[in-house]
């Protein structure tokens, strides 16, 4: 983290009813190198397991901010909530079934941190 405690980027993760992929993709972000974050987790008002996985893991890594909406939302605005809730200078949306490669993150950052004109990296 950086020296005033805030994470170097917020990955904001939406899901409703992931639990064919939430564990794996959860496992998969913790896993990585690059650990200067926080995911901020919106449950939709799942249906599914999928609650139940993300708090178990927001309970085991101080990083994961679960939150549980107590109705559906909609997918507009799960978005919208996650990027509200972040508190780092750079944020990324990412989906339970997508996958972030080793070496994503320190990348993008170089890129967005080497020129003041870049705004968006991909």
């Amino acid at each position: 983290m950086t020296p005033n405690n805030i994470p170097k980027i917020s990955i904001g993760l939406p899901v409703y009813n992931e639990e064919k992929f939430i564990q794996k993709k959860l496992e998969s972000l913790l896993s990585l190198e690059f650990n200067d974050f926080e995911l901020i987790i919106s449950d939709n008002n799942s249906t599914d397991s999928t609650p139940t996985i993300c708090q178990k893991f927001a309970n085991q890594d101080k990083r994961i901010k679960f939150y549980q909406q107590s109705k559906n939302i909609g997918p507009w605005k799960n978005f919208g909530f996650v990027l509200e809730k972040s508190t780092s200078d750079y944020f990324v949306w990412t989906a339970a079934d997508d996958n972030i490669l080793p070496g994503f993150f320190e990348k993008n950052i170089c890129v967005l941190e080497s020129d003041s004109n870049v705004v968006c990296s991909v």
